[in-house]
């Protein structure tokens, strides 16, 4: 059976890149929803497919909110988590710029570039101690031409992730907070942002070849989704099941651009 639009405005309608993207997450929201479970619910924020089914089916949302605060906990390789997800988004907004907020000086712009990040698209801003990097980002998250906003700072006040993710909802915006383990003199610390929308942890994997193990393969991390919430605003805040699944052994694609869940596999081929 062959369909025949009579209107020509109709054909036109459904190649816009923005409606098609809007009925994909939709479709991705209604097949990730647990009708058994009242604590999940369809939402209307705008999400991007993160990884394998079981990851987005995990988040309430269907797949990773492209609007809100994200907390990322882990080592460097919280870095290339993050660059997965600016990838994402940055790919969909391709003439808006990356606002980068950093006291350190160890980010090697060039490797963002196996992320297929572009580093002439990033504001790298240096500031000074955490209090400048969290001025930035909130001033940044209003910036209609700036795409993500990402910071890095060491600790994150309360009242301060508050009204980061405040001014996110607000100006429908992404912002990324990657916080280290540890604190400037290399001590452990559990400071954690309680107004993000997203919590996750994020380890070093071996990513070593299979064939020849002295050549590094893909990069490889253990991603464990500790705690997400849908609003800062009515703070409906929700718990994870605790048989649901939330942490997973996932690897980087250069060439797809993209994260899958490393099979599990023994004397495989």
């Amino acid at each position: 059976m062959q369909l025949k639009y009579s209107n020509n405005k109709n054909k036109e309608l459904y190649k816009s890149p923005e409606v098609l993207e809007k009925l994909r997450n939709r479709i991705s929201q209604i097949e990730n929803n647990n009708k058994s479970n009242s604590n999940k619910i369809i939402s209307n924020t705008p999400i991007i497919p993160l990884g394998g089914k079981s990851i987005n089916s995990a988040l309430p949302w269907g797949g990773f909110p492209k609007v809100g605060l994200h907390e990322i906990v882990g080592d460097t390789s919280a870095v290339g988590f993050a660059a997965t997800i600016i990838n994402k988004i940055s790919n969909q907004n391709s003439n808006k710029t990356i606002l980068w907020c950093q006291s350190r000086r160890n980010l090697y712009c060039h490797g963002l570039l196996q992320f297929g990040i572009n580093p002439d698209r990033i504001i790298f801003v240096q500031s000074k101690n955490d209090t400048e990097i969290l001025w930035a980002m909130e001033e940044g998250l209003q910036n209609p031409d700036l795409s993500i906003v990402v910071g890095r700072p060491y600790k994150v006040p309360s009242i301060a992730g508050r009204r980061l993710q405040l001014a996110a909802e607000a100006n429908n915006s992404l912002a990324l907070l990657i916080n280290p383990q540890t604190d400037k003199n290399n001590q452990l610390h559990t400071n954690t942002v309680n107004a993000a929308l997203t919590r996750w942890h994020v380890k070093s994997a071996p990513s070593l070849n299979t064939q020849c193990y002295n050549i590094p393969s893909f990069p490889k991390w253990d991603l464990e989704l500790q705690r997400y919430k849908y609003s800062s605003i009515n703070l409906n805040k929700q718990t994870i099941n605790k048989s649901q699944e939330t942490s997973w052994r996932v690897e980087w694609c250069h060439e797809t651009h993209n994260i899958y869940l490393v099979a599990n596999l023994c004397n495989g081929s």
